[in-house]
Formats: structure tokens, C-alpha cells, sequence
């Protein structure tokens, strides 16, 4: 947001115009908000050429905008008399973002009438990015502390509770009549918790990487065939291996909650879509999972068919604690971020809503063994 000063803007003389283009993004604007010039280094900032950019409104690196809007009315009650000073996000040409802190000048004609804007920006990108890190490595430091207070002080009385379960199953089973149904919720309730406490210790823990090396596509093989009985009712499974005989290094533990929770994650998608009755009964559940290398890298995709991610969802899916379920505590999608870290690598996220979506583990081949996390 910008703020106007009451400093009066002075006459830019010639030679400071030659030390700020050499150092600066310089751009100028015209009274009706449409840019009349544009230096190398904004040109190279945003990556549009100045062809692109001038006889343009600030909607062209500024999309949310519209190119209706007066960009001087957004900046100041009273632009002619201030100086204006702020930061904007804007897009380059990629559609990658680009922070840019400004101050805007109004320029005079002879005749004292308003003849434009002269702005001068830098790019802060990369600042604001450590400014966001820092603020987040705050929370999750704090949400660690949290998490492992809590998770301890529940577990406890969790054992105590499943001892009692079992004890009461093994006196009252057959003795009396309707019991099993009320054990068994009592059992479910206490499996729910006892997932949510191991979520919220993988999150808090630190860990060493116990690597190994194992051939890729017969370890996901395996897994697949551990944890196929996640699937919805009538749903397939299908492996793509394309790893051949390849070994990687990883932590065979630790990548295994990688997979199990995309596994699960893509089945709970696919399962609500069954249950929503938004498709009709020709409706079938398909996960596929895939393998190939990538340079020095594995990737293994985890594709569903189901509803798809919301492009809000999509936003916010990696935070910590964000969740759309009834259940959980929004902590698989960070834990699993954090394993690939660990490992040098990251996890990407495609969607297209209403197609079904796309989770790919990417982590290196070779990694240094005993690494603490």
C-alpha cells in the first residue's frame, strides 16, 4: 500500500536521473495513469520489453488492477502535492510474483500544470521473502513446542483408555448384548487420536535420516500392496514404473509416510466425491502412481480422479494447521514437505478442479546418510 508525504517533490535534475536508472527501476507515468517510459532495469525486473510496457496502464504488471483503474487514485488522496511512497505486488511476464518498493513524484510542465509521474522502484522480492520465512519459522517454532506439550499430555490417558477397551472386549463379548457395536467405536475414536498425536509428533520431532539404498520401483510396489485397502469401494489401483532396476538413497521409514499419506489423501478425495453423489454411478475411483527419474532426481506421482483442489484450497493447502476435512489437524501436506526437504527435495502440487489431482515426491537419488532433521 502506498502512503503520501508531505514533502514537496523537487525538480529531477539530469544527473541524478543517470545514477537512479543505473541503480533503479525507473518508470514514467503519465496524468491518466498509462506509462509513457521505462528503463533497463524495470525491463529487466518484470521481463516485459519496454514495447510491452509503454501506452500500457499498471494493469499490464499489476493483473488485479483491471485496466480501468485509475492507478493514481490508488496510491493518494492528493498525488500533485506529495511524494508517494509504498510497496505493490506486481507479476513479471512469467507470472512470477515481484515486490516493488516505490516513491512517486509529480512532475510539472513550464506552464506549472501536472504533465506526470516519475517513479522509482526496487525490487524487494527476495527481502519480503525472508521477512515471510522468518515469520512463518517463528510459528512453526512455536507450533512444534505446542504440538509436542500436547500430543505427550493426550497420550497418556489414550493408553489408559485402550487398556480399558481391551479389558472390558475380553470380560463382556458374547456376555452381553449390543457391547461390540460401542467397543468398537470406542476403538475406532481411539485409533483417530492415536493418528492425530503421531501427525503432530512428526511435525515437532527432529530426526536423523536413516538411508538406505533400495531399488525405487520394487520399494513403492510394496507399499502399494500394503495400503491398497485404503481405496473406496470398486476403485483401482495402477503402478507406472519407470525407474527400471535404479536404486535411490532414503529413509525408507520416513519416505514410506511420504507415499502412505498421498495414498490416503488422494483415497479421501476420491471417497468424498463418491459420497458427495455429485457424479453419476458410471463414476469410478482410479489412483495411479508413477515413477521416473529426473536428472539427479526421483519423482513419484500420486494422481487421482477425484473432485479436485479448489484454486482458494490450492493456496493454502501447504500452511500448517490449514485443513477442509472434518477431521485431522491439517499437518500431512507440511510433514510430508518437510521428509522431502530433508531428503533435497520438494513436493509439487497440480490440480485442475473438478478433474481430479496430481501430488509428485521429488527428492534426490544420493543423499548423505545420519543427516539429523
Amino acid at each position: 500500500m502506498f502512503s503520501a508525504r508531505s514533502l514537496q517533490a523537487g525538480p529531477v535534475q539530469s544527473e541524478q536521473v543517470a545514477i537512479l536508472n543505473h541503480i533503479a527501476l525507473v518508470h514514467e507515468v503519465c496524468p491518466r495513469g498509462r506509462i509513457t517510459s521505462v528503463n533497463a532495469q524495470f525491463c529487466k525486473a518484470t521481463g516485459f520489453g519496454a514495447h510491452d510496457l509503454v501506452g500500457a496502464t499498471h494493469s499490464r504488471i499489476q493483473p488485479a488492477l483491471g485496466a480501468g483503474t485509475a492507478w493514481i487514485e490508488l496510491h493518494a488522496a492528493d498525488p500533485v502535492t506529495a511524494l508517494l511512497c509504498g510497496e505493490t505486488l506486481n507479476r513479471k511476464q512469467n507470472g512470477d510474483e515481484v515486490w516493488l518498493s516505490s516513491t512517486i513524484a509529480p512532475k510539472f510542465g513550464p506552464d506549472g500544470r501536472l504533465a506526470g509521474y516519475y517513479c522509482v522502484s526496487f525490487d524487494v522480492t527476495e527481502s519480503r521473502k525472508l521477512k515471510t520465512e522468518m515469520e512463518q519459522n517463528s510459528k512453526l517454532l512455536q507450533l512444534g513446542q505446542l504440538t509436542a506439550t500436547v500430543a505427550h499430555e493426550i497420550r497418556n490417558p489414550l493408553g489408559a483408555i485402550r487398556t480399558a477397551a481391551f479389558v472390558l472386549e475380553r470380560r463382556l463379548k458374547g456376555q452381553v448384548e449390543g457391547v461390540e457395536p460401542q467397543i468398537e467405536r470406542i476403538n475406532n475414536g481411539i485409533r483417530r487420536c492415536d493418528k492425530i498425536i503421531t501427525e503432530l509428533l512428526d511435525f515437532s520431532r527432529k530426526k536423523s535420516l536413516k538411508v538406505e539404498s533400495a531399488p525405487v520401483d520394487g520399494w513403492v510396489s510394496d507399499v502399494i500392496k500394503e495400503e491398497c485397502r485404503s481405496l473406496p469401494r470398486g476403485g483401482a489401483a495402477m503402478f507406472k514404473p519407470g525407474m527400471a532396476d535404479l536404486a535411490a538413497q532414503f529413509d525408507p521409514d520416513q519416505m514410506r509416510q511420504v507415499l502412505i499419506n498421498l495414498m490416503n489423501n488422494a483415497c479421501d478425495a476420491m471417497t468424498e466425491k463418491v459420497a458427495s453423489g455429485a457424479t453419476d454411478t458410471s463414476y469410478v475411483p482410479e489412483l495411479t502412481i508413477a515413477t521416473r527419474q529426473d536428472g539427479r532426481f526421483v519423482e513419484i506421482r500420486v494422481t487421482d480422479n477425484g473432485p479436485g483442489i479448489e484454486e482458494k484450497t490450492l493456496k493454502r493447502i501447504r500452511e500448517p494447521l490449514f485443513t477442509t476435512k472434518s477431521y485431522g489437524v491439517g499437518l500431512g501436506i507440511p510433514a510430508i514437505e518437510k521428509i522431502l526437504l530433508n531428503h533435497g527435495g520438494c513436493l509439487n502440487i497440480e490440480s485442475v478442479y473438478g478433474e481430479g489431482a496430481t501430488m509428485t515426491a521429488r527428492f534426490l537419488i544420493e543423499i548423505e546418510s545420519n543427516i539429523t532433521v
